[in-house]
């Protein structure tokens, strides 16, 4: 397995770079779970199963943050565990 600090040494050592910015996957998911309104996302994602098994996923479910629409397609996408944007969870297999 090669891990990012192998990348970092290696193009420090052979003078390719002056610096390598590293920026950090992040699991929406998991994320989710730790913001004060968690239970609310569960919520919003069970409501956003049931419409987009109905086939109303380009339907808005609810706002994110207040202020950002959201449709059913994207909560289960990214609150949904094996969503299509679960890529960085943790426990991803």
């Amino acid at each position: 397995m090669v891990y990012f600090n192998d990348f970092a040494y290696f193009f420090h050592a052979a003078g390719l770079c002056g610096g390598i910015v590293n920026q950090c996957q992040v699991s929406d998911r998991e994320a989710s779970t730790m913001e004060p309104d968690a239970s609310t996302n569960a919520a919003l994602l069970a409501k956003a199963q049931g419409m987009a098994s109905k086939g109303e996923s380009n339907e808005i479910v609810g706002m994110q943050y207040g202020f950002v629409p959201l449709t059913a397609g994207r909560a289960v996408s990214l609150y949904g565990r094996g969503g299509a944007d679960d890529l960085f969870s943790s426990d991803f297999r």
